[in-house]
């Protein structure tokens, strides 16, 4: 078996489609293209029986479902929604709370609030307003469903074979990098998983590989080896990361951590290792947020910004570019969920899992799509680009429709979808949720596989560029048309590819178009907060991002994200009431924005 394994990873990695001059099928290629299939499933088979800390374990251990084999769940899955723990209760470790329609009808008042805001939907026809909440709920259902099944449907049979395997590519990364650095796959899950608010996908992984060769790599993505056995313990913070703190862009604006709310734990880092702050005095919470800066000014002082392009199969190919052709940067996100990160890396028990990745149903769902995405419960991430696909419209991270399904603030002067702190249940996830797995079925996929499908498909169908000027209220007039009953879905669907530009098919993503040397258009797994996502592009071009940054200096970037990253994971600091050292005080709110408490 270990020669079978071996072999069909050297063919599905050499294997690559090859095209002959004028774009037509070079010699072979079929059949080429058609062992390494067959390879990617050998390995594929391979990768899913890995689990527990990455140890290989039996064949029958989270089998393909195309086998015809029973799915199973890894250890460290997840419930996919939270549930408030009761004084002197504790969970059932054999129970697996889901986000499904069940759930929400258990809360009737809830389940009428928001078949109430469903009838205000530009996609819910004007005749249903006034029929029961059940009518309501299932004509909604039913109408994301056939969306998705167009979308799906739309994307050709050999791209579909690749962009299904995103979370199986996730799960690769995850045991390789369990392999070189030693944690468990599911601490490096979490990672990831705890890294992606408001970050693409290629991005996400970067930034999540960053943290680990931190902690456990001996700073090896270094420019200019340090030469330490221990890295961990021996490097000092470094006078190249005094003057990162200290920096400004080219416009005189300081570098985004240097401001008087952080200046304290600046100057607590300031001489110390990673494993001097494990001696300090600090609850784990706030002395993961310490070491989460000494990370991010170690990375930004010592490592290069650029960042690799990541195959659905979980390959690394050239480095992301901008338009101009320049190394994209991986940026940073929030302290709150770098910390968050660090602690999943150091995370002792799978269980502590669950606490790290909070309430938000899209990154529970994410972090066990990446862990077990053979799960027989339906994890289903959804984020912007899920909601406009199953709205078939152009969304954006402040659009109504993904503040209700996120349960983040919507905009202002419209309600609020709701949650439950007794069920857990948050937005109208639930909702969608059940129509990605009604949708999933029909087709012989799991729910995660057709998100990843019919996520390509709506990039491909509102790239970025199309997001501006009018055609977002072109879009949306077409549903009104719908919506006040002048028009058909059917009608609606095609004037919509009209207007988009796809009525003789969605393009291609350029990593099936130009191979895994080309630019992919990964999935980006986006926190679902406002501002989640960065913004869809064309084929062929280069997700949007953290811009890059200068080394040594901070350079200002088109992503507001980029610029206040920092802002958004503000500590407080103060006299800690149980030591007399520094002390971090403060409460994660789930966008990764805390607010302050304790003393000042």
């Amino acid at each position: 078996m270990d020669y079978t394994v071996r072999l069909a990873k050297q063919v599905m990695q050499s294997v690559r489609p090859r095209r002959a001059e004028g774009g037509k099928t070079a010699p072979l290629y079929d059949a080429m293209d058609e062992w390494r299939k067959l390879a990617g499933q050998v390995y594929g088979m391979h990768q899913q029986h890995m689990a527990k800390g990455g140890r290989a374990k039996p064949a029958q251990d989270n089998p393909q479902p195309s086998m015809g084999l029973e799915l199973e769940d890894h250890p460290a899955w997840i419930p996919q929604r939270l549930l408030a723990e009761k004084a002197g209760r504790k969970r059932d470790p054999n129970d697996r709370p889901k986000v499904d329609m069940e759930t929400l009808r258990s809360t009737p008042k809830l389940y009428s609030k928001q078949a109430d805001v469903l009838r205000t939907y530009k996609n819910m026809p004007e005749s249903m307003v006034g029929a029961s909440d059940d009518e309501v709920m299932e004509h909604f259902i039913n109408h994301v469903k056939d969306n998705l099944l167009t979308l799906h449907d739309a994307v050709p049979e050999h791209i579909r074979d690749r962009s299904k395997l995103w979370y199986d590519g996730g799960r690769r990364i995850s045991d390789d990098w369990s392999q070189k650095y030693g944690v468990p796959n599911y601490s490096v899950a979490g990672a990831i998983a705890a890294l992606s608010p408001q970050t693409d996908w290629y991005a996400n992984v970067s930034r999540a590989e960053r943290v680990l060769d931190a902690l456990r790599g001996n700073g090896q993505l270094a420019i200019k080896p340090h030469g330490h056995e221990d890295f961990y313990n021996q490097f000092k913070f470094s006078p190249e990361m005094d003057a990162r703190f200290n920096s400004v862009n080219d416009k005189g604006v300081p570098y985004s951590l240097n401001k008087d709310v952080y200046k304290p734990v600046y100057a607590m880092l300031s001489g110390k290792s990673l494993g001097d702050l494990d001696k300090l005095p600090l609850p784990p919470k706030e002395k993961a947020v310490a070491k989460a800066m000494w990370i991010r000014l170690y990375d930004e002082a010592h490592n290069s910004p650029a960042h690799k392009i990541i195959t659905p199969e979980g390959d690394f190919a050239d480095n992301v570019k901008t338009n101009s052709g320049t190394d994209k940067g991986a940026g940073w996100g929030s302290l709150v969920e770098i910390a968050k990160a660090i602690r999943s890396v150091e995370a002792q028990d799978p269980s502590e899992l669950s606490q790290l990745m909070g309430e938000k149903h899209k990154v529970r769902n994410f972090y066990n799509n990446i862990i077990s995405p053979y799960s027989k419960h339906g994890d289903v991430t959804m984020d912007t680009h899920a909601v406009a696909a199953g709205l078939l419209r152009p969304l954006s991270g402040s659009s109504l429709e993904v503040a209700h399904n996120l349960d983040t603030s919507p905009p202002k002067g419209t309600p609020g979808a709701g949650g439950s702190d007794v069920t857990g249940i948050r937005g109208t996830y639930p909702i969608f949720a059940e129509a990605y797995r009604r949708a999933a079925q029909e087709r012989g996929l799991l729910p995660r596989q057709m998100q990843s499908i019919t996520w390509e498909a709506v990039r491909s169908l509102f790239p970025d560029t199309f997001k501006r000027g009018k055609n977002v209220d072109r879009v949306d007039q077409i549903w009104d048309q719908y919506r006040a009953g002048r028009i058909n879905r059917d009608q609606a669907v095609k004037q919509t590819f009209e207007i988009a530009g796809a009525s003789n098919g969605l393009r291609p993503p350029s990593w099936y178009r130009d191979g895994s040397a080309g630019q992919p258009d990964a999935p980006s797994q986006g926190s679902g907060e406002p501002g989640n996502l960065s913004g869809a592009v064309p084929y062929g071009e280069p997700s949007e991002g953290m811009d890059r940054r200068a080394r040594g200096g901070f350079t200002s970037s088109s992503s507001k994200a980029a610029q206040e990253g920092g802002r958004r994971g503000q500590v407080a600091f103060g006299s800690h009431p149980a030591h007399k050292v520094p002390g971090i005080h403060i409460v994660t709110s789930e966008a990764g924005d805390p607010f302050f408490t304790g003393e000042r």
